[in-house]
């Protein structure tokens, strides 16, 4: 067995006999060194034919890269991937390994040094273009190469220590640099890496990247770090330099938490108050609850909304409201148990107003079903729409956003059709990307986005181009702002309530190695119109909101956008009838 494995080894390294040879030729001449035949004729026949040259090899390797690929953006936590990840890249070390090859063609031993190097960028976890461009290039060394090097000189005695030794470094060097990829998903880095990979995250995409003095950034974020023992220490860093960025949309979400956001389940106090960002209410220490989540903790503890909140302690977590049970306010002290799950997925609601009015109630959704959010939504809107609807009512005042393309789908029949209802801005200037609609279809730079399903059969409302009042208030954030903007510049489009929250920009979402988000604002929204904001926005109308009587006919910011409604000349004529 050992004379065996040497002849193997012994012809793989120092034997020139065909373009490209490897250790699967030598599994082919099975045969030559065991006197038996494993594989049939005309299989082995055409397997050495494909894998004894280059280029059999190069589409051996972009098969792998592109596989691996599309695995992990599928099945990125899945053990079963990684497995087969493992086993893919072992097979390109049996097949495309050629140390004859790699010591003799220049072009070849550079084409592993970019595959190499896509392994160390994968590895940090880097934007996908690189590693596209960099498997791409290896690809084409390795099919180019024995056209550009046709000649291949013939190996001597005295030349063999020499392969054996530059043959020995390159399996240590290429082995794992084909594990890279798969051990990113395996085994954390030390802290200081995975904080140098979301600083170089930061500092390459953030849209106010250029305004911060990088080098001290790092070196006070380096030196926060230090007693440092896993990468959930180096949050509290990652934060202050978020914060530094000062575009308050930026985040980033723990390993924990974005498994929670993933399936719909939320943890935490279980409301919202009336400012989205969390700072503003903590500073201003007084102000109004506006939602209770159902089942929450808050629920349980019979918090309502238009409860004031005074105090938030979060160790031990204890609310202090000033409440008004009846006519008179009292003060009270509630503990919160902020281990209790609660569904945070929301998804959508409305009802039929008089006068032939369509009111629609839009949460924000970040869940793990886009396709049955905007399916929903749709059908609420089909529903609603039973007798031809005058107008409607877009409430965004609790949609503090999430995943905008199935927002922007399920509305798309009252949205209307048009290929640039939506764009983004990067710090240049340049719109790097634009949202449409048109039959049921989400519109990506004019084109049918191909990540999005299209609804089929889309909804086409009875009456087309309604009038639409848009409701928004400190809630309405980020995606929630996105719609907003979507319909601004729109015929027929008023908004009522209060300033939004002021995230009206887009993120680009990192996962890192742990499992953690990081979301780092990178551009901000304009409208149809060309209207670039990037901070809050004002209503047309401001209308004080009374959260105790949010969605109900008393709410006094629905009753103001239906007297609007009324006024608008479809839903005269509509009345008229």
């Amino acid at each position: 067995m050992y004379r065996l494995f040497w002849q193997m080894y012994y012809n793989t390294v120092f034997v020139d006999k065909l373009p490209g040879l490897s250790l699967i030729d030598i599994l082919f001449d099975w045969d030559k060194l065991t006197g038996k035949s494993q594989l049939s004729g005309v299989y082995e026949e055409q397997m050495h034919k494909y894998f004894s040259h280059a280029q059999g090899r190069a589409c051996f390797c972009a098969a792998y890269l592109i596989t691996c690929y599309l695995l992990f953006l599928i099945f990125p936590f899945h053990w079963p991937t990684l497995v087969l990840f493992a086993g893919l890249a072992l097979l390109l070390i049996l097949v495309s390994f050629s140390p004859s090859a790699l010591l003799s063609n220049g072009l070849s031993a550079l084409a592993w040094l970019l595959l190499l190097t896509y392994g160390i960028i994968y590895a940090l976890g880097l934007q996908e273009y690189w590693l596209l461009a960099f498997a791409s290039a290896g690809t084409i060394l390795q099919m180019v190469a024995p056209i550009l090097w046709r000649k291949r000189k013939q190996v001597t005695r005295a030349a063999l220590p020499r392969r054996r030794f530059v043959s020995l470094l390159l399996i240590l060097i290429l082995l794992p640099a084909s594990f890279i990829p798969c051990l990113r998903y395996v085994i954390l880095p030390q802290p200081a890496v995975y904080l140098a990979s979301a600083l170089w995250l930061m500092r390459t995409n953030a849209y106010r990247s250029s305004q911060l003095d990088w080098p001290q950034v790092i070196h006070n974020a380096e030196g926060m770090i230090q007693q440092a023992r896993s990468s959930e220490d180096t949050y509290s860093t990652i934060n202050y330099v978020l914060t530094s960025l000062g575009d308050h949309h930026s985040a980033l979400i723990g390993a924990q938490q974005a498994l929670d956001l993933s399936t719909g389940i939320g943890h935490g106090p279980g409301f919202l108050v009336e400012k989205v960002l969390a700072t503003s209410w903590l500073q201003h220490k007084a102000v109004a609850v506006a939602f209770v989540f159902p089942g929450s903790s808050a629920d349980r503890a019979g918090i309502k909304p238009g409860d004031i909140v005074t105090l938030l302690r979060r160790t031990p977590t204890e609310i202090k409201l000033l409440w008004q049970p009846g006519h008179s306010w009292q003060k009270k002290a509630i503990s919160l148990d902020l281990r209790i799950p609660y569904a945070g997925e929301l998804g959508t609601n409305g009802y039929r107003l008089a006068d032939n009015i369509g009111y629609v109630n839009l949460y924000g959704t970040t869940g793990n079903a886009p396709q049955h959010y905007a399916s929903q939504l749709q059908n609420l809107i089909k529903r609603l729409d039973t007798q031809p609807t005058c107008g409607w009512i877009i409430d965004l005042r609790l949609n503090t956003g999430g995943n905008i393309y199935p927002m922007l789908q399920g509305l798309g029949p009252i949205l209307g059709a048009g290929s640039n209802l939506l764009s983004y801005v990067g710090p240049n200037g340049k719109v790097n990307v634009s949202f449409g609609y048109r039959n049921g279809a989400i519109l990506i730079k004019g084109s049918p986005a191909s990540f999005v399903p299209p609804l089929v059969p889309a909804y086409q409302p009875k009456i087309a181009q309604p009038p639409v009042a848009l409701l928004i208030s400190g809630n309405t954030a980020s995606s929630g702002e996105g719609v907003l903007m979507a319909f601004l510049g729109r015929p027929a489009t008023r908004t009522f309530g209060e300033t939004t929250a002021g995230l009206s920009s887009s993120n680009i979402t990192y996962q890192l190695i742990d499992g953690a988000l990081l979301n780092i604002m990178s551009d901000i929204g304009m409208d149809r119109s060309g209207k670039v904001y990037g901070s809050t926005i004002q209503p047309d109308e401001a209308v004080k909101i009374d959260w105790s009587h949010y969605g109900t006919s008393q709410d006094p910011v629905i009753q103001r956008a239906e007297r609007w409604l009324s006024t608008q000349a479809m839903c005269k004529a509509s009345t008229a009838r």
